[in-house]
């Protein structure tokens, strides 16, 4: 059995070998990994259903021997009830052929049994490693596709330098936006003086006016 598993491990792991040497995406690997794990999972399953049949087959010819020991037996007991001794052991003399050759059948009844029971136990076992492996591959295969993915935008990231019509356009926004932010705070630092003396002349306006205004309340008051 250990030899079987052994083949079956070093032909999986030979054409997966390949895959990769062929730089196969994990797809295909998982692909190949599954056909091949199936095969021979395939295989697995013809040796136990032909053990199966061994195992039936030696039980009926063990039943048979059983009864065909059991029935000269009976004949025995028959001559000697009729008084024929010698009969009797002629009978008893086959029914012991029998019972031999049930004895020996009997151990290879057993030894087919407890093989069976093992080929079934470890068709369980490689059909629950298939489902483990397959989860396991389509695990890696997802975190290998996220990688690529993430090296892809950092790739197309760091291709994007000074030199393109877009970090020029955004270096040159920058700069402007700079240079009016420069402006604006010497404007605020140094005054305008255009500013200025437009506000004068309004100050000076409002001053005449509210001048006037006290004039005209003053003779107003007075009956000017």
């Amino acid at each position: 059995m250990a030899g079987f598993f052994g083949k079956v491990s070093a032909m999986i792991k030979g054409k997966t070998d390949r895959a990769v040497d062929k730089m196969m995406s994990p797809e295909d690997q998982i692909r190949l990994f599954v056909e091949e794990t199936n095969k021979q999972i395939s295989t697995l399953q013809k040796a136990v259903a032909a053990a199966m049949a061994d195992e039936k087959r030696l039980k009926m010819q063990l039943d048979d021997l059983i009864a065909k020991a059991d029935s000269w037996e009976k004949k025995a007991m028959l001559a000697l009830e009729n008084g024929d001794e010698f009969l009797a052991k002629e009978a008893l003399l086959k029914k012991e052929e029998f019972t031999d050759s049930a004895r020996e059948v009997l151990k290879d009844w057993e030894t087919q049994r407890d093989a069976t029971v093992k080929l079934k136990q470890s068709l369980g076992k490689a059909k629950k490693q298939v489902e483990d492996s397959k989860r396991k591959y389509n695990l890696l295969a997802a975190q290998y596709k996220a990688a690529e993915a993430k090296k892809s935008v950092a790739d197309r990231m760091g291709s994007t330098d000074a030199s393109s019509p877009l970090a020029a356009m955004e270096a040159l926004n920058e700069k402007v936006l700079a240079m009016e932010a420069d402006a604006e705070a010497a404007v605020e630092l140094m005054g305008d003086p255009s500013s200025d003396a437009l506000e004068a002349k309004f100050a000076a306006m409002e001053r005449d006016k509210k001048g006037d205004d006290a004039l005209a309340a003053l003779k107003a008051k007075m009956g000017h």
